[in-house]
């Protein structure tokens, strides 16, 4: 009998398509090495052909069996789950792109707040309506870097803001501005990005001044002058903007040669000497 027709007859009534090309080839695998096996002990290639088929059996009965056995509904039904699971995650995909775009977005953009100025006046957006305008009298670079562990810090810039707070009785505010840029090898570890990693410590100047809120203060010492952080992680880098600020006797106040901000919870201290114009 010839090979085809063996495999056309045999596979015939296996109405689910995929499943009756997959049973197909396998039935032509087995025919081809019997063939094979014929020819080695001498066969032509016709006496091969016939001995191959004869051994393989009744196509017609073999036919009925696989009917029987590769049933459209089981393939149907395989198929239909391949669909189903693939909807799913095309669903689920684009479900999460708008999130994953969002994600991208914070990813390119730059800090929340000005990392350095220039003199002169400019407005500050902190919210969509509310804006402030503030006058830059004085701006320092910093250069050099301090390593601290794994971290390398610098000092992105440096400057005092000044403007008025608007209300039924107005008044001046000044603060000094130092913003710190911390960067890591390990992208994995940035450093912790709040802004507690500041405000829980006391930082200092050279006038003697202290920035925070002490519990020890005794009853009618000086209270610390007011401190403020805010906190900006980007990959490996982490900017934190450290605001002291100056509320006390404003005409007399003068700029300190540096300032000692504390980082962390172990101990480290930055000098940040605006005379010298390093981080040390």
């Amino acid at each position: 009998m010839n090979a085809n027709y063996w495999l056309d007859t045999a596979t015939g009534k296996i109405r689910f398509a995929p499943d009756r090309k997959a049973v197909r080839r396998e039935l032509q695998d087995h025919l081809e090495d019997r063939m094979e096996a014929g020819k080695a002990k001498g066969l032509s290639a016709y006496e091969a052909e016939q001995a191959a088929t004869a051994a393989m059996g009744d196509p017609e009965a073999l036919a009925e069996e696989l009917a029987r056995v590769h049933s459209p509904w089981w393939g149907r039904l395989w198929r239909l789950s391949q669909w189903a699971l693939a909807i799913a995650v095309l669903v689920t995909v684009f479900s999460a792109l708008p999130r994953l775009w969002e994600e991208i977005r914070y990813e390119m953009q730059g800090p929340s707040f000005p990392l350095s100025v220039e003199e002169g006046s400019y407005t500050r957006e902190y919210y969509a309506d509310y804006t402030k305008e503030v006058t830059v009298p004085e701006v320092w670079d910093i250069d050099g870097s301090v390593d601290l562990g794994h971290y390398r810090f610098t000092v992105s810039g440096a400057w005092v803001e000044e403007w008025t707070v608007s209300g039924e009785d107005p008044y001046p505010v000044r603060q000094l501005v130092i913003t710190l840029q911390a960067d890591t090898w390990r992208f994995w570890e940035p450093l912790y990005a709040s802004q507690f990693m500041i405000l829980d410590h006391m930082p200092a100047d050279s006038d003697g001044n202290a920035y925070g809120y002490d519990v020890d203060t005794a009853p009618g010492a000086d209270e610390p002058l007011p401190l403020f952080c805010e906190t900006f992680q980007r990959g490996a880098t982490t900017w934190l903007r450290v605001e002291l600020n100056q509320t006390r006797d404003l005409d007399n106040w003068f700029v300190p040669d540096w300032v000692d901000i504390p980082v962390g919870c172990g101990g480290d201290v930055l000098r940040v000497d605006l005379s010298k114009g390093v981080i040390s």
